[in-house]
Parts: structure tokens; C-alpha cells; sequence
């Protein structure tokens, strides 16, 4: 076998290693945000609402530092339960993909102002966790540069099911991509890391990643094959 092949095969499992403990890493910060800092707020608004009952005297100036107090603690624990979303959500491992993404809809549109709509296929059931690993980051990635660089105000995410496989599309309505930039992205020399890591997680499951784009918007497509079927 020629030394140019062994290199290139030597290089994919690398790069798919690299992604897939990424992934790990991601899973385990979220687990321990979730299960010790926020576990630590909520323990300290618990403390904290001792000190409003109504036995206790304290005076105006004291009630108005603990509300303010209050508010900064609701605020970081909601920074943290979406830091914990964003890095892995927990419906992803509990229930599928189909509602970590119909749950990642809602929290793009409030946190982005850019509408969402969603397309689950009616049969779209557990895949194995790698795979739904794989499309969920590529969600996040696609609907990253929709914010960044679109300028696009509503967005498609679509996902369709077939018995040999799945295929991804997220769409806005966006400036486009230049002719020059996406000629650069489609042969793969692009130096976004966005785009290369959503490529090589498609390339990693023996699927593809399609890129369209026109004045009229961009569309990211996913074809991921499933050969040894849906588990």
C-alpha cells in the first residue's frame, strides 16, 4: 500500500479520534456543571430565601441587597443550564435527537431573534449515538454561521429518514456566499474550522456534506448513510 495512503488513513483516525473525545470532554463539563455548580446556586437561593421569611427582621436597605443579591444568582444559574445545553444537551442522551433539536429550536430563536423552523421527519427514530452526536453538532455549527454571517432573519432545519440512511438540511435566506469563497469551501482548502469539522464528522460516518448558496441564501445539506440500520 502506497506511504501516502497509510498517511492519509493514519491522519482520518486521528482527526476522528480528536473529534470524538471532544465530544467526551464537551459531555463531561456539561455533567459536572449541572450536577456541582448549578446544584451550588440552587443551594445558595435556598439559603438565601431564609433570610425573606417573614420572622425575620431586616431593614430596607438589607432587603434590597439580598434581592439584588437574588437576581445575580438567578442569572448565572441560567447562563450555566444554557452553557450546559449548548456544550451537550442532556435530551440528546435521554431521548433522541428529534427532541434535543426541537428543544435547540426554541433556545436558538430566543437567544438569536432568528426564527426557526423545524422539519423532523414523522419516522425519525433513535439512531446510534455517534450519528445522532455527529448531526446534532453540525446543527450547531450550520445555525452558527447562520447568525455570524447570514443576515438572515429565519432559518429551515429539516431532517429526513430513509431505510439506508438520514439527510440533514439547514437553510437560510441569507446574503449567500461568494462564488470565490464557496468554490474555496467545496474543494475543501477553506481555513474556516467550523466548516472542516462539520465535513469530516459527515466524511467520519461514510456520508457527505453539500454546501448551496446564492443571493437568495444557503443551504447546508447532510447525507449520512445507515447501513447497519437504526438502533
Amino acid at each position: 500500500m502506497p506511504a501516502g495512503v497509510n498517511k492519509e488513513g493514519g491522519l482520518r483516525n486521528l482527526s476522528r479520534e480528536l473529534l470524538q473525545r471532544h465530544d467526551e470532554e464537551r459531555r463531561r463539563i456539561a455533567a459536572e456543571l449541572h450536577d456541582s455548580t448549578a446544584q451550588n446556586l440552587v443551594a445558595a437561593c435556598m439559603t438565601l430565601s431564609h433570610l425573606e421569611a417573614p420572622g425575620v427582621q431586616l431593614n430596607q436597605e438589607a432587603r434590597s441587597l439580598l434581592a439584588e443579591l437574588q437576581s445575580h444568582i438567578d442569572r448565572s444559574l441560567q447562563e450555566i443550564r444554557t452553557l450546559c445545553y449548548f456544550l451537550h444537551p442532556p435530551l440528546l442522551d435521554e431521548t433522541g435527537l428529534g427532541p434535543a433539536l426541537s428543544s435547540y429550536a426554541d433556545s436558538f430563536t430566543r437567544t438569536s431573534g432568528i426564527r426557526l423552523d423545524l422539519d423532523l421527519s414523522s419516522g425519525l427514530k433513535r439512531l446510534p449515538r455517534h450519528v445522532e452526536t455527529a448531526l446534532f453538532r453540525i446543527v450547531q455549527e450550520s445555525l452558527a454561521n447562520v447568525q455570524q454571517h447570514s443576515n438572515s432573519r429565519v432559518a429551515r432545519l429539516s431532517i429526513e429518514t430513509t431505510p439506508s440512511g438520514v439527510q440533514l438540511t439547514v437553510s437560510d435566506r441569507g446574503d449567500g456566499i461568494s462564488g470565490d469563497t464557496l468554490e474555496i469551501i467545496n474543494t475543501g482548502t477553506h481555513p474556516g474550522v467550523g466548516i472542516a469539522s462539520m465535513r469530516e464528522r459527515a466524511e467520519q460516518l461514510g456520508g457527505r456534506l453539500e454546501i448551496h448558496s446564492s443571493k437568495r441564501g444557503t443551504s447546508i445539506r447532510t447525507v449520512i448513510p445507515l447501513s447497519g440500520g437504526e438502533s
